[in-house]
């Protein structure tokens, strides 16, 4: 006797419960030989495509789902992460809202919705998705960190500060937290460099093995004369600094037969860069659902001399493998520009302007001082044409300063303040992803206007890409470096453009980025030994449009001209900087 749909349904959902893919794959699809408008076997099916990695064919079935069942939560929040997983956020957004709004006790489309509206900037929406999470589920330590990274991307430090504590007291082994709270500290004001290594040091404690063990596989000899190989640790932050520097690196080291380089990528990455990066590799590893215990015994395998870690304790970190000690030598680069904590990482890479060397015994690791500047870049090649300073047609000076929300700490505003009352006519323009959001304008509104600088004078300005930076700095005299962190590609972008940075570099390394940018690119004049002299150096380079102009159209050759574009000679110092230590190790 046939068996009905129900029947072969119930079996097919039995071997998907079990983890039998093929089993239960096969079955959906009898059901739907049978009647193709079978809701459950279509939502379930694309369920399990989506567990293959096969994401058209899954969004096609659970799409076909809701239209027959339309209304389903179940089927519209899968549906939701299908669209997320994708990389169609857009669309993923659509569904997410439908079910919250048919089960406000849906506690994982309010996290998943408040994550999506955070990623794009929407931040005052983000961070009411993640209390209402958090009303649902009080106790959930995930719910706290959610809240406290929303929190943090609108410039509220504090109050990001706050979540993430309760966030750890709640589930005080999660690493990850943890790294969250690390990764969040800078950005406290008032925070020195002996504090932030302090709570480094507080998370090896935690969460690294007491006695970091040596390595304890094959080392390559000396007489060896194989190829080094070097691995380079990703993580998932599109926007963060790695995937600009490695591409063009590994592209360099591709060319060099006395290299193998290998790529952990801990996530199926999809920009560009990444791309890049996955092609310019001799080896290309996703790593994403690696447990720490085979990724260790993966690098081992792959026989890794020296593993580079870019991601320091950005989410997506694996720091728990790197104290496994999964290479004879572990370097932390890009990162973690203030230090690790770890015993398990040997070497930080760095330069003598970003890390001094009378600082070098704040971190634990040894520093690698390059003579240049840190990490080798490439020219944008979207940029515009250099343009005139605005105060030739406006009449009045315009500061500005690139960065994103985060970065604009109250002390600075206190800075800006004071700038904009000794400069009587002139305006500040803020620049970045998310500035179009209701929490950030009235954060920054309230904020300026209770230090007296009235509301007309500071205009926000979104900007989504690299692009939107670039043809704002067409409306900005001269660029402000925020702090206590410095906004490294802020600098960068303005200066592309002619603009002039002024910065106030303090200890820590997370400080001096731009210091160091300026220093390396042979731009005088624009670094501050205090606040006072900050303010005094933006006021006399705003003072004359002729120096203006001049400065402007001087600043994109002197980078042109510098060695942060030479990833050449950046390459063969960095290879033989490698050599030596891979040498050093094997004495």
């Amino acid at each position: 006797m046939e068996k009905s749909p129900g029947i072969l349904f119930d079996e097919a959902f039995s071997h998907h419960e079990k983890g039998l893919l093929p089993e239960a794959e096969a079955g959906y699809r009898d059901v739907l030989a049978t009647d193709p408008d079978h809701a459950e076997a279509l939502h379930f099916l694309g369920v399990l495509l989506h567990q293959k990695g096969e994401f058209e064919a899954a969004i096609k079935s659970i799409r076909h789902a809701d239209q027959l069942t339309p209304g389903n939560p179940t089927i519209l929040y899968n549906l939701g992460v299908v669209l997320q997983e994708a990389g169609d956020f857009e669309e993923a957004e659509i569904p997410y809202r439908n079910v919250v709004e048919l089960s406000p006790g849906h506690i994982s489309a309010w996290v998943n919705l408040g994550n999506l509206l955070s990623d794009k900037g929407a931040h005052a929406e983000a961070i009411e998705c993640h209390r209402n999470a958090l009303k649902l589920q009080p106790d959930l330590a995930e719910h706290h960190l959610r809240l406290g990274t929303s929190l943090r991307r609108v410039g509220d430090i504090e109050g990001a500060m706050t979540q993430l504590g309760v966030a750890l007291t709640l589930a005080p082994d999660d690493a990850g937290i943890h790294s969250a709270l690390i990764e969040t500290s800078p950005l406290e004001p008032g925070i020195d460099f002996q504090a932030l290594a302090a709570r480094t040091r507080e998370w090896s404690r935690r969460h690294a093995p007491r006695d970091t063990p040596p390595f304890s596989g094959q080392s390559k000899s000396l007489e060896d004369d194989s190829p080094l190989r070097i691995g380079f640790m990703m993580t998932d932050q599109i926007h963060s600094l790695a995937p600009r520097i490695l591409p063009p690196l590994l592209e360099v080291f591709q060319r060099d037969p006395t290299v193998y380089t290998v790529c952990y990528a801990n996530r199926r990455l999809s920009c560009p860069r990444h791309e890049r990066s996955r092609k310019a590799s001799d080896l290309w590893q996703e790593i994403a659902e690696i447990p720490d215990g085979p990724l260790y015994q993966q690098i081992r395998a792959d026989q890794i001399d020296i593993l580079i870690d870019l991601a320091g304790h950005a989410p997506g970190n694996r720091l728990s493998v790197v104290a496994l000690r999964a290479a004879p030598v572990q370097i932390s680069w890009m990162g973690a520009f203030d230090g690790s904590g770890m015993a398990a990482f040997d070497y930080l890479l760095t330069d003598e302007i970003l890390l001094p060397g009378t600082h070098g015994s704040v971190i634990t690791e040894l520093p690698i001082h390059l003579s240049r500047h840190f990490v080798a870049r490439e020219a944008p090649s979207d940029a515009p044409p250099i343009s005139e300073p605005p105060l030739g047609r406006q009449g009045y000076p315009t500061f500005g300063c690139l960065a994103p929300p985060e970065m604009i700490s109250y002390p600075i505003i206190q800075i800006w303040s004071e700038l904009l009352h000794r400069s009587p006519d002139a305006r500040l323009l803020l620049v970045g992803k998310g500035m179009e959001d209701p929490a950030i304008r009235t954060r920054l509104a309230g904020l300026f206007t209770s230090q007296g600088v009235a509301p007309e004078r500071i205009r926000l300005l979104q900007a989504d890409s690299e692009s939107d930076a670039f043809a704002a700095c067409r409306h900005i005299d001269l660029a402000l470096d925020p702090a206590p962190v410095s906004s490294y590609e802020g600098a960068f972008r303005a200066l592309w453009m002619g603009v002039p940075v002024v910065t106030c570099p303090g200890d820590a390394p997370s400080s001096r980025l731009a210091n160091s940018l300026l220093h390396f690119a042979d731009i005088e004049g624009s670094m501050a030994g205090d606040w006072g002299q900050y303010i005094d150096l933006a006021l006399h380079l705003v003072e004359e449009k002729s120096l203006l102009t001049e400065v402007r159209h001087k600043i994109r050759p002197l980078i042109q001209a510098s060695q942060i574009f030479d990833h050449g000679s950046f390459a063969d110092e960095l290879l033989r900087r490698l050599r030596e230590i891979h040498s050093h190790s094997q004495a």
